[in-house]
């Protein structure tokens, strides 16, 4: 289960986010991912957790945010083999961080543009190796 802080306080208006993400894997979710906005992401399992902050970039756009954390998350599950149901319930404390720094990293990306324009994964990766600055700076790879 993905979902953002609104989400949580829409389902749960009294309780505090973490204490959703706890209610939602008592409730059977092998692996729930949170977003936190200008603060980040948590994600739990039966077996581990995270929380990485999110990417300082300058916000242009929020439009597309969740969809792009959402299709980050996804795609690097998928990369590390680990997006059946008993892999993606056994993910540990590591997995879980690097899986959060790849899908949070999406998100900045699609956040320091106008519109719902998804980064490339080519783009993703750069964001990650390189300092921020000089990865926003050299431009889209999009021509």
């Amino acid at each position: 289960i993905k979902l953002s802080l609104s989400d949580a306080a829409w389902l749960y208006p009294e309780v505090a986010p973490e204490d959703v993400v706890q209610r939602l894997l008592s409730f059977g979710a092998k692996l729930v991912a949170l977003t936190l906005g200008p603060d980040g992401a948590i994600a739990t399992t039966a077996v581990g957790s995270a929380r990485v902050p999110a990417a300082r970039i300058d916000v242009v756009d929020t439009i597309g945010a969740g969809d792009a954390f959402g299709a980050g998350l996804l795609h690097r599950l998928l990369e590390l083999e680990k997006l059946d149901t008993s892999s993606i319930g056994g993910l540990d404390d590591a997995e879980l961080d690097d899986v959060l720094t790849f899908a949070t990293a999406v998100a900045a990306l699609q956040c320091s543009r106008a519109g719902s324009q998804p980064p490339t994964l080519h783009e993703v990766e750069r964001f990650l190796h390189e300092p921020p600055e000089r990865a926003m700076d050299r431009g889209s790879d999009r021509d």
